[in-house]
Order: C-alpha cells, then sequence, then structure tokens
C-alpha cells in the first residue's frame, strides 16, 4: 500500500524542515516497512502551490497532511486537489490544523480525520486499519 506525507511547509522567511512527516515515517517503518510504501513530500522544499504534482506518481491509499500555522489556504487547494485527483485516498490532517482547528478543518472537510496532538502512534494506527480494509 502507498502512503503519501506531504509538509505544505511555512510562509515564513526561512526554509523549515519537514520533521513532523519524517518522525511518522519513522514510525511506520518500524511496524509496517513490508506492508507500506511510503513518499515524503514537502511542497516548500519542491516550491508548489499543492499536492498535484505528487498525486500524478502514483495512487496513495493514505495521504498524511502535516500542516502549519498560516496555511489554511494552502491547506485547502491541497485537501480541493486530492478530492479532483485522488477521491478514494483517505486524508488525515496533523500538526497544527489538525491539532488547534479541527473543528474548523471538520466542518469543511467531512472526510478527513483530524489527528490532535502528537500524531505518531495514531498515524500509524490508522494506517494499520487501511491495510485491514
Amino acid at each position: 500500500m502507498n502512503v503519501l506525507l506531504v509538509d505544505l511547509g511555512t510562509p515564513r522567511e526561512e526554509i523549515s524542515e519537514p520533521l513532523g512527516i519524517e518522525m511518522l515515517a519513522s514510525y511506520l517503518d518500524d511496524d509496517l516497512a513490508d506492508e507500506v510504501s511510503l513518499t515524503l513530500k514537502s511542497l516548500e522544499l519542491d516550491n508548489l502551490p499543492d499536492v498535484g504534482k505528487y498525486l500524478q506518481e502514483r495512487f496513495y491509499s493514505v495521504i498524511g497532511i502535516s500542516t502549519k500555522i498560516r496555511e489554511f489556504d494552502k491547506f485547502k487547494n491541497c485537501v480541493d486537489k486530492i478530492h479532483s485527483e485522488s477521491p478514494k485516498s483517505l486524508m488525515v490532517v496533523g500538526d497544527i490544523l489538525g491539532t488547534y482547528a479541527f473543528k474548523e478543518v471538520l466542518s469543511l472537510y467531512k472526510d478527513v480525520i483530524c489527528v490532535r496532538g502528537e500524531g505518531e502512534v495514531a498515524f500509524k494506527e490508522i494506517v494499520k486499519q487501511v491495510l485491514k480494509g
């Protein structure tokens, strides 16, 4: 099963490393390396406005989106792109929007899962459930 982890980046005048998705990847690799093919991408480092380019590469059963402060518009663009190009993918939202703006996110998008707080264990369990069908 293919899993995509996307870091939206930050609007600050600095390049931020996508540490959140790197941590999630290490948790998945520990238990599910034989069952899951992981792809990690950073919109900021790839200088992309949304996830469209990544969705052209392959189908991802689960797409984890790591969000930052002041990136709600970029987040909405990404979710809309996933809805149009990969509607069967399960979207999991974490970091700032998943934790602190989950009510706003869920009011707009009923088909996403918001992970509040640290997501390593929760995301791994979500992936396990998708693997089970």
